[in-house]
């Protein structure tokens, strides 16, 4: 509420509203700025504006936001030129990994959406792939375009968890999705097909 009170005074600012799904959501703002912001060079001290972590999307390269003269601090973006707050990814899928491996998975999967390399959540496929590769593990990484929608999601994940179903049908799978949105979908899925979560399944989010 206090940020969508202070973004309705600023003259910077030509509209607001809350992230849909894919975007944040609730807890996430997007503001679209006016026209002449983006052009202006010479900002004062009191011409800051307070953004939240959501940028829109990833094609706004950190050269582009560098080149607004604005105090920018980018939040698990590529941040080549900005300065940026990032979470230890690599770590996070090193855990994540290594939760299925002790729960004895025969096979360890990781569904993740496609995106360059550069950025910072790849840090998570890095881990999951090194500590596979370490405890010579069966896996497979499963990168597919997952959609900005909902439904666009979860039909993909829908496909994704038909061709486990069908690859893998007699297998321990642990499963190492991207984020908890992915998981809890994927869960239901399960769900949907077996009313519980049988015990060949381990999944992560």
């Amino acid at each position: 509420k206090w940020i969508h009170e202070y973004l309705r005074r600023q003259k910077h600012v030509k509209s607001y509203r809350l992230a849909e799904y894919g975007e944040g959501d609730a807890g996430v703002t997007i503001a679209e700025f006016k026209d002449w912001f983006q052009t202006k060079s010479n900002f004062s001290k009191t011409d800051f504006i307070p953004c939240t972590k959501h940028c829109r999307s990833n094609t706004i390269s950190s050269e582009e936001l560098a080149s607004y003269k604005l105090p920018v601090v980018t939040i698990e973006r590529e941040c080549d030129h900005v300065c940026s707050v990032s979470t230890d990814n690599y770590l996070g899928g090193v855990q994540a990994t290594s939760l299925l491996i002790r729960n004895k998975c025969d096979v360890i999967l990781h569904i993740n959406s496609i995106f360059p390399d550069t950025l910072p959540t790849y840090g998570r496929i890095r881990g999951f792939e090194d500590i596979c590769n370490e405890h010579h593990v069966v896996h497979e990484l499963i990168q597919r375009n997952l959609g900005n929608t909902y439904q666009e999601t979860l039909t993909q994940l829908k496909n994704i968890f038909n061709e486990i179903e069908e690859k893998y049908p007699s297998q321990k799978k642990g499963v190492f999705l991207a984020n908890d949105t992915y998981a809890s979908m994927f869960l239901n899925l399960i769900f949907q097909k077996y009313g519980k979560l049988p015990k060949d399944y381990q999944i992560v989010g």
